[in-house]
């Protein structure tokens, strides 16, 4: 195929590709030609290539016609190019239901504060949040709710409707997975173990002081 040939073929496809931007149903916004020298004209509706002229409508109404090699077809397609869609908006965390202590007050041993953690042995999410908790260092009592009734009415108490994992410290419930909603949990939890083990100690002075008296 000679050179000729072959740049005829590239004109028409460049075209071709303007041609089908321009044709688009309107956005509301205008269409425009860009012209070699910089000149941009305001269009409405569909453009069509005759021959060596581009026939368009103006911005008024009026049909109009200009020379094909008057027209930058590069500058033409950009300006018409459909605006990027908008980002994708980012994913809420998990909500985080609140409870009194009443409602929990079985779960937290005052001694031992413990995470009452709810899963099933298939779960992935519930896989990736005992990976956390374990990285968190927090001390947490596991139940699969399959293989107990107990658990499975506990969970739902907590977390109506909702699937596992469910992960709750006195009145902080966490359905489902969210990294930033555990770590608030272990923080609440790793001051409430701070608490006891201050209390422990305090209880045990009294004892020791009574020993040193004897």
């Amino acid at each position: 195929m000679s050179q000729t040939k072959r740049s005829k073929r590239s004109a028409a496809a460049a075209w071709a590709a303007m041609i089908a931007v321009l044709s688009m149903p309107a956005t509301g916004a205008p269409d425009w030609l860009v012209l070699r020298d910089g000149a941009r004209v305001e269009t409405r509706g569909a453009v069509r290539l005759e021959g060596r002229r581009v026939l368009f409508t103006q911005a008024n109404g009026s049909l109009a016609a200009l020379p094909a090699d008057e027209v930058d077809l590069a500058a033409t397609e950009a300006a018409n190019r459909p605006p990027a869609p908008p980002p994708a908006a980012p994913v809420e965390a998990a909500p985080v239901r609140r409870f009194t202590d009443a409602d929990f007050a079985h779960v937290d041993d005052v001694e031992t504060p413990t995470i009452a953690f709810y899963t099933t042995s298939w779960c992935g999410w519930c896989r990736k949040s005992r990976e956390l908790l374990d990285r968190l260092g927090a001390r947490y009592h596991e139940q699969d709710v399959e293989q107990s009734a107990a658990a499975a009415r506990e969970k739902e108490r907590l977390a109506p409707g909702s699937g596992v994992p469910v992960i709750a410290f006195r009145e902080t419930v966490i359905p489902g997975y969210s990294e930033r909603g555990i770590q608030q949990l272990v923080d609440a939890w790793r001051a409430a173990e701070q608490a006891a083990a201050a209390a422990r100690e305090a209880s045990r002075r009294p004892a020791r002081a009574r020993h040193a008296a004897d």
